[in-house]
């Protein structure tokens, strides 16, 4: 009788303690030598009369799978590929790491610029990163990166030497890209609570390829010139309370046409509702061409996130172009996602 009031009284606190299949998912998948990521995103895209970039509908966004790990005296390695590209590699690099906190990584990588581009894309803040972040900063390369930290990871740094001309192109066409970031993040008392402060640089001299700019137009087609870009972000956390901001510059001295300045940055600001929800709010502006007046967007996005367990979250936003007001012009965006 007493062992089976004993039994019977244990039971809850088995079935509480019993992990989630989340986390039984990550424990056969997540393993030190070998890890296995996946992420995909569905965005349905709504505008009454089309002035942004895009078509009304449903489209896959991102259909990723990435493997990685760590090997024996330092060495590790990440691949991952997206299936609805043409060229399906977005990353792919070998890693040693020759102390406890520098190391140098060569292959496919995104370059270390802009904190919002760093931040994987099943964790940024609403459906699609800012313009400054989309179009200024360099993107993914391929090259070779040198990267450190100091031993409490408050302050760490990275360089990188790339190709400069994108991923899609694998050879060096002339020229290469020269990127570096330093960030600060003070130790904090908990998740909840912190700040980060970034600051980057990159200067390229030759190559030729096409710089993109607002809904899809290139700022400069065959770019075959210098390059210099700058800029400068911050993120800090406080309890609820998120605030958020960027900016960045390039200037772009093509050899067949005269200098090009563009200028962007963002102002985002969130709260959490609870555990599960957040509300948010962006201004992003971004000046393609300082010769041309009407090739600036300012928009106004508001941003609603849930995040039903663990590997889900949906994402709303409410795109308002400032200098197009209409709402027959106001794009409604919602992403569904799962990534684990």
């Amino acid at each position: 009788m007493c062992v089976a009031l004993i039994v019977m009284g244990a039971t809850p606190l088995l079935a509480q303690t019993e992990p989630t299949q989340l986390e039984r998912l990550q424990a056969d998948l997540k393993r030190s030598y070998f890890r296995v990521g996946v992420l995909f995103q569905a965005v349905t895209d709504l505008q009454a009369e089309r002035t942004m970039t895009g078509k009304n509908g449903v489209t896959v966004a991102n259909a990723r799978l990435a493997v990685g790990g760590e090997l024996d005296d330092g060495y590790s390695y990440f691949v991952q590929a997206n299936f609805i590209r043409a060229t399906s590699l977005l990353d792919g690099w070998f890693r040693w790491g020759f102390s406890n906190s520098t190391g140098v990584s060569i292959g496919a990588m995104k370059a270390p610029f802009s904190g919002e581009f760093l931040t994987a894309a099943s964790g940024i803040d609403f459906v699609n990163r800012s313009l400054v972040a989309s179009i200024l900063a360099p993107g993914r390369q391929i090259g070779v990166q040198l990267d450190g930290s100091r031993s409490d990871r408050a302050v760490r740094w990275a360089v990188g030497m790339f190709n400069g001309n994108g991923i899609s192109a694998n050879v060096n066409n002339g020229g290469f890209m020269v990127v570096g970031r330093l960030t600060v993040e003070p130790k904090q008392s908990s998740a909840s609570n912190s700040v980060t402060v970034g600051l980057n640089a990159a200067y390229a001299d030759g190559g030729v390829l096409t710089i993109s700019g607002i809904g899809g137009t290139s700022i400069v087609s065959d770019f075959s010139g210098t390059r210099g870009i700058f800029g400068a972000d911050v993120r800090v956390a406080r309890a609820k309370w998120l605030l958020a901001a960027e900016i960045g510059a390039a200037q772009l001295d093509p050899e067949v046409r005269s200098l090009v300045v563009p200028l962007g940055g963002h102002l985002t600001g969130g709260f959490m509702l609870s555990r599960r929800m957040q509300l948010l709010a962006r201004w992003d502006h971004l000046t393609t061409d300082a010769a041309v007046e009407d090739d600036t967007a300012d928009w106004l996005i508001a941003g609603f996130n849930i995040w039903p367990n663990g590997a889900t979250e949906w994402q709303f936003n409410y795109v308002v172009d400032a200098d197009n007001p209409e709402p027959k012009h106001h794009q409604l965006l919602v992403n569904v996602q799962v990534a684990f």
